[in-house]
């Protein structure tokens, strides 16, 4: 266990153990099935199917009216590879004003096969029927020196119906990634939400390389605020459709 993944435990420690102090402002718990639309030839010229099952929650507690701690944790199953994998995030979020937040983060994940670590910044506003979110990311660790970039937005069709569109890119020596995807959320009940996802994925990991489609299916609960936590998780696992 590096510094950075020991200083990401213990900071989310000090946070729950806070919490009965602070006030939860929101969160969720998710289960999200993905995977490439098509079977992959990995390897001796079979197909396989790559697919990533994950169970997943994030909680939000304020500090005062201005700042705000996210914890996320994530189990992530990969088919193919026959891996488990674990992910551990922290956020300290600056809200600027009722419909912009702003935020540093820091994720520690561990594969089987490999454990990366996650810094970086990122922005979102909720404006009327219109929600964005950015970040940037650095990675230290098996992937070191890769970057990571994504932007989202989705817009309001109804109140319980959302449209978006997201971009994500992973750029390194060892790991290439660009997705482009279109999502569609329906609120069953005010805690309870079905989302899909449907995009293009072009993938190089270590010599396997993946141009394909992709889809996923993803349903959640959540307290607290309407949105739930302020920001997404982050992390290479929440971003590869399949291994």
């Amino acid at each position: 266990m590096n510094v950075i993944h020991t200083a990401a435990v213990a900071a989310l420690v000090l946070s729950s153990v806070s919490a009965a102090a602070q006030q939860v402002t929101g969160g969720e718990v998710s289960l999200t099935y993905s995977r490439y639309a098509e079977e992959q030839e990995v390897s001796f010229g079979d197909d396989e199917t790559l697919s990533r099952r994950s169970l997943a929650g994030s909680a939000e507690i304020g500090i005062n009216r201005e700042f705000s701690l996210q914890g996320d944790l994530g189990f992530h199953d990969f088919q193919f590879i026959g891996e488990t994998g674990t992910s551990l995030g922290l956020h300290a979020i600056f809200h600027a004003n009722p419909t912009s937040s702003i935020g540093v983060f820091l994720v520690t994940e561990s594969l089987d096969s490999a454990d990366n670590d996650l810094f970086g910044i990122e922005a979102g506003s909720a404006l009327g029927a219109i929600d964005t979110e950015l970040y940037l990311a650095l990675v230290d660790g098996d992937a070191d020196g890769d970057a990571v970039f994504g932007l989202k937005g989705a817009y309001a069709v109804t109140p319980q119906f959302s449209l978006g569109a997201g971009f994500d890119h992973i750029g390194g020596d060892d790991l290439s990634v660009s997705q482009i995807a279109l999502t569609a959320d329906y609120d069953v009940t005010d805690t309870v939400r079905i989302a899909a996802e449907l995009g293009t994925s072009e993938t190089d990991y270590d010599g396997f390389e993946a141009n394909d489609a992709f889809f996923g299916v993803t349903a959640s609960y959540r307290f607290g605020a309407a949105r739930g936590a302020t920001f997404e998780r982050r992390g290479l696992l929440e971003l590869i459709p399949g291994l």
